[in-house]
């Protein structure tokens, strides 16, 4: 399996990718880890026709020891579907970056529908499930997804 750190950060990029689902796991002192389903986009083609294409697999990315959650998710005021929200991207900022380890400030602003995710923490892993798709979409289906806890 294909797998980053924060180290790759500045490497990645999560720009219109699908959030199937939010978990928290709680973890000792007040901290949890952020989980997210994803569809992760690791690259956007141009076929012949000149159309977009994308490489789609179905990833987790989990922030380890988060802290300070703010979440706000709106699908009310537009009247939208409830269908997987989709990210503008992931941006930190270090806020204690001499500290071993530095410690960051996250912010992942949501495109569809409108709303943030913010908090603070130290790392993240990002896990892909399965080998990338060639798709003109950049959803995944439902069966084209392993699930994220096991078999499902």
């Amino acid at each position: 399996m294909t797998s980053w750190t924060e180290a790759d950060f500045e490497r990645l990029c999560w720009h219109d990718c699908r959030v199937h689902g939010f978990f928290l796991v709680e973890r000792p002192y007040g901290c949890a880890d952020i989980i997210l389903d994803l569809d992760f986009i690791s690259a956007w083609e141009e076929s012949e026709d000149r159309s977009l294409r994308f490489r789609v697999a179905a990833a987790t990315l989990v922030f380890h020891d988060a802290f300070g959650l703010v979440l706000r998710l709106d699908y009310a005021t537009p009247g939208a579907g409830m269908v997987p929200f989709s990210i503008e991207g992931i941006h930190r900022e270090p806020i204690a970056a001499d500290a071993q380890p530095p410690r960051f400030r996250y912010a992942i602003p949501i495109n569809w529908p409108d709303g943030s995710i913010t908090f603070e923490g130290y790392r993240f892993t990002q896990t892909l499930r399965a080998e990338p798709m060639t798709t003109s979409s950049r959803l995944l289906e439902p069966h084209q997804r392993p699930a994220l806890f096991g078999k499902g």
